[in-house]
């Protein structure tokens, strides 16, 4: 019997599969809508299609997903109301933060604000407890404080918590005991133990660490238990089920509900991975990854054949000290919006239409001008063969909120506006090129940029010849690449 290996990319506008027959060899890809308020939707509709061309579920010997549900959830401040257990007299430690407010621009900004606490003081007990810096007990730690502590988060409403003590990735095991705590008087809640989600030194770091993957794990937990669930009900009964990881590995379901935080560069890191493998096989080193979706656009340095590794990174200025793929995203795709600003100036992005209701072209009920428009308009995008045919385009409509929103303000013509739309959008991407690259002292014509994603292809070119990218080389099948 066949065994197929089902893979899927959830994005902001579609989901991308992959269906491979390991017998045959043959590749199958499609994609279907997105469907942000059920993220799962989409991957069942998507491993439905498969089943409706015949082949039974129980033949899906092995699936593997990159998500941005816990991406979202943190970008969107969507996650659980999360409580935060602290070594005594340290609570403040996650208040100042880095103390600074960054470089760059934000050194100037008169109106800078650092991110919201996502374990506010409200949610923030102290533990009487303290361990030194050779991981030696100096004061065993307070049981029955701990108690009243637990007791206060759950009467709060909390549902999930953080532990981060002084020091306890040398000795664990006062954060091992507020668990068996746990366990004994508030066995419902969620718990992120620093121990286990980040045992290495500076405090800071791995307490934010801790605190995003306790706001983001019953988000993830919920959302990979219901696909499991009708995963099965569809019957595939595979036990290889994986989420790509941001370290461009893969984990369990189990693993990636415990541990969400390491998946928040889920997606970006499976296209990462796979312009590594088509590049070793025709031969090339040194390349730019640039993957242009619906809602981002991320961009990553391969230099003599190795990515570049962080092992801290932030995603909404939030620091994560865990190794991932060095990945550059800025807001930048079909779905980014393009108006006039308040001062009369052509703006476009960050903001995006995604794919509900989408850009206007998609006929939705979309009613903001996007890149895909744009792209519409100038005839990058056919409107009879978008998605090989299956969605049709409404070019017409594309155009005439085109002219009344872009073009007539600006005093353009319509293909002037859409140029316009096209060349900024470009810009934005070529600066996120920039930052990975020559911005950190490697010669960008030494490099080839590897272009793909739904929009990576339509865009590259030009882009290209702006930064003065010697070759670009596009994926056989792009729109699927990651």
């Amino acid at each position: 019997m066949s065994k197929y290996r089902v893979t899927v990319d959830t994005g902001g506008t579609f989901s991308d599969f992959v269906f491979f027959n390991e017998d045959t060899g043959e590749i199958t890809i499609t994609k279907v809508p997105s469907t942000p308020r059920e993220p799962f939707q989409a991957v069942l509709n998507g491993v439905g299609e498969l089943v409706d061309q015949g082949v039974p579920a129980g033949e899906i010997s092995f699936f593997c997903h990159g998500t941005t549900v816990g991406t979202n959830a943190l970008l969107e401040e969507k996650g659980a109301k999360t409580g935060l257990l602290v070594t005594q007299g340290f609570r403040g430690i996650y208040e100042v933060m880095e103390q600074t407010r960054g470089y760059g621009p934000a050194t100037y900004d008169l109106f800078f604000e650092k991110p919201r606490l996502l374990a506010p003081p409200y949610y923030t007990e102290e533990i009487p407890e303290r361990v030194d810096f050779r991981g030696n007990a100096l004061q065993s730690i307070d049981v029955d404080a701990s108690r009243e502590a637990i007791q206060r988060l759950k009467k709060k409403g909390v549902h999930s918590v953080a532990v981060c003590l002084l020091f306890s990735f040398l000795n664990p095991d006062h954060e091992l005991k507020i668990k068996e705590l746990f366990a004994e008087g508030f066995p419902e809640a969620r718990l992120s133990l620093s121990y286990e989600v980040l045992p290495q030194i500076r405090e800071f770091y791995r307490l934010s660490t801790t605190v995003i993957n306790a706001y983001i794990q019953p988000v993830m937990a919920s959302y990979l238990g219901r696909l499991e669930t009708r995963m099965r009900e569809l019957g595939v009964a595979t036990p290889k089920l994986y989420i790509m990881q941001s370290n461009g590995g893969v984990s369990t379901f189990k693993g990636s509900a415990e541990k969400p935080v390491a998946t928040v560069l889920s997606g970006p890191a499976g296209g990462v991975i796979a312009s590594m493998g088509t590049c070793e096989r025709v031969g090339i080193r040194n390349i730019i990854t640039f993957d242009m979706g619906g809602t981002s656009c991320d961009v990553a340095l391969i230099h003599q054949g190795n990515p570049v590794i962080t092992t801290q990174g932030k995603i909404n200025m939030r620091p994560i000290a865990l190794p991932m793929l060095d990945i550059h995203t800025v807001s930048a795709g079909g779905g980014t919006i393009a108006r006039i600003d308040a001062v009369g100036g052509l703006q476009v992005g960050p903001d995006s239409g995604a794919a509900d209701p989408g850009p206007v072209g998609y006929d939705r009920g979309g009613e903001n001008i996007t890149i895909t428009d744009a792209n519409i308009v100038t005839g990058v995008l056919d409107p009879d063969h978008f998605l090989g045919g299956r969605m049709k385009l409404n070019k017409a409509k594309a155009e005439k909120l085109l002219e009344e929103k872009i073009a007539k303000p600006l005093n353009l013509g319509l293909l002037e506006a859409a140029d316009g739309v096209l060349k900024i959008i470009n810009v934005k991407m070529e600066e996120a090129i920039k930052a990975v690259s020559s911005a950190r002292g490697y010669d960008i014509r030494d490099f080839t940029l590897v272009a793909f994603g739904g929009g990576g292809p339509m865009h590259a070119g030009r882009m290209a010849l702006d930064l003065g990218i010697p070759t670009l080389l596009v994926p056989l099948t792009p729109g699927v690449h990651s």
